[in-house]
């Protein structure tokens, strides 16, 4: 009773860890110990989805997941002009790191039929299943977020390297480097409506001519170069009534490859499109499998 609630399902968790470890003798374990020569964290883990319809021919769904991690010791580097070193210490106290990440996606299906009057071809039918997603992580390396640092390594203070000052914790660090791409797929199935005297009731029968064929890939909008990454194709059919099975895979890359005169080459970042040219067939694969039991091939399909 009443309006229906814009959203179908909801789901929120929570999944804490916790440990606390040491490396030492016997002999030492409780004499002077202090809480830097532990091995300690707690992490806390909280997804969060949801689900809906939208127009009744979408569905979309949305997610974020949330990380936080608490330590009771962190990590200093600095250089030691005398040693001409970097000195790594351990420090004691409470120290925090989180990170999180946001999703969604979309998909819906489209079908298409072809009817034929004349031959033994009665009509083709085609489902094709678009999807699209999005993801987004920001770079935890970034200062502002105060899980990184840098350190010299020299005494004229000209060279410099990035550490973590959680490194070595149980449960780690936060990820590095911005991440923001949308991924898309289309998944095709194609098959064909026949007479056939095998069914006495309709006189038809449905032969399938492509189970699946599906293409993949994503395109990163945080990447300097080469956004679109390489698209992965999938497909599969079935020959004499289902007993012999194809399957094939391969990608392709969309980006033009400059060779070299030693045989390598390497990738620009130019389309192939450019030239008139879709995109570069980089690898490919076939497979095929027999099955003589008819009925669980049958039973299978049901």
């Amino acid at each position: 009773v009443g309006n229906p609630k814009w959203y179908q399902k909801i789901t929120v968790g929570y999944s804490p860890r916790g440990t606390n470890s040491i490396d030492t003798k016997d002999t030492l374990l409780f004499r002077n110990t202090s809480l830097k020569d532990f091995d300690n964290g707690i992490q806390h883990n909280i997804p969060i989805a949801f689900s809906t319809n939208i127009l009744k021919f979408f569905q979309f769904s949305a997610s974020t997941n949330y990380i936080e991690r608490w330590y009771l010791q962190s990590v200093r580097r600095q250089f030691n002009s005398t040693t001409a070193r970097v000195e790594t210490d351990t420090t004691a106290g409470f120290s925090r790191a989180g990170e999180y990440n946001l999703g969604a996606s979309m998909s819906t299906k489209l079908y298409g039929v072809a009817n034929f009057r004349k031959g033994k071809l009665l009509a083709l039918r085609h489902v094709a299943t678009p999807s699209f997603s999005f993801n987004y992580r920001p770079d935890f390396a970034d200062p502002r977020f105060g899980n990184y640092r840098y350190v010299y390594t020299n005494a004229a203070r000209t060279d410099s390297i990035r550490y973590s000052v959680h490194e070595n914790s149980p449960f780690g660090s936060p990820g590095i480097g911005r991440a923001a791409a949308i991924g898309f797929n289309i998944d095709n199935n194609l098959e064909a409506k026949v007479r056939s005297n095998a069914d006495s009731l309709t006189n038809t029968a449905k032969i399938p001519i492509l189970q699946s064929l599906s293409f993949s890939g994503n395109y990163n909008f945080a990447a300097d170069s080469l956004k679109l990454s390489n698209i992965s194709f999938y497909g599969r059919t079935a020959l004499f009534k289902e007993k012999l099975g194809i399957n094939f895979n391969g990608t392709f890359n969309p980006y033009q490859f400059i060779a070299n005169e030693v045989g390598g080459g390497t990738v620009i970042n130019r389309f192939t499109l450019r030239d008139g040219k879709l995109a570069r067939l980089t690898n490919f694969g076939l497979a095929f499998d027999f099955s003589l039991n008819s009925e669980a091939i049958a039973s299978r399909n049901k």
